[in-house]
């Protein structure tokens, strides 16, 4: 009887090299799968970022234009603040009548102010108002066409003043010139 004697490198070109191959795969497959799926996930990640930073970044080019929309519109911004001030401004009231009394021809006698009441005073409640009113009462002298002038120039003031009331006496003998009493309403923006 003849022996078959094992021969190794049949078995080892036969079942070792598949074998090898599959092994070679199954690690291949196992090791690269979750780095391919680490990398699918940096990718996302990437991708989310970048749209976050498209979005700051069309959010900061907003924000410039707005900036820059407001530095191009306070001069507009000044005017509204002389018209409506932040606090009274008595000494500024004072001046701006004087100078529009001056300016039509008037001569100013007298000057009352009445406050505003504020809610620390007694008796007065709380409001939501923002906007305070100055009561304000001229006495003045000089012909009627300088009253007239200084309606006009209370007109076109930049600080709003209503008119609340005139009164007229009778010319004095003589000199053409009358007196006039005016009551007027000013305002300005409380500070909260």
């Amino acid at each position: 009887m003849v022996k078959k004697q094992f021969n190794v490198s049949s078995l080892s070109s036969g079942v070792f090299i598949p074998l090898m191959i599959v092994a070679g795969l199954a690690l291949g497959f196992f090791a690269v799968r979750p780095q391919f799926k680490k990398l699918q996930g940096d990718r996302d990640l990437l991708r989310s970022k970048q749209d976050e930073k498209n979005d700051r970044e069309s959010s900061l080019l907003s924000i410039k234009k707005l900036l820059s929309d407001v530095e191009n519109n306070q001069s507009q911004l000044s005017s509204l603040n002389n018209a409506l001030p932040d606090s009274p401004d008595i000494p500024g009231l004072l001046a701006n009548l004087e100078y529009l009394a001056i300016q039509s021809g008037l001569t100013l006698s007298d000057i009352q102010i009445e406050m505003p009441k504020t809610e620390a005073d007694p008796g007065v409640e709380a409001t939501k108002n923002e906007i305070s009113i100055i009561g304000v009462d001229i006495s003045l002298s000089g012909q009627y066409s300088q009253l007239f002038a200084l309606l006009l120039n209370l007109e076109q003031n930049q600080r709003i003043f209503d008119i609340k009331n005139i009164q007229f006496s009778e010319p004095d003998t003589g000199a053409n010139t009358r007196s006039f009493d005016l009551s007027l309403k000013t305002y300005f923006q409380k500070n909260n």
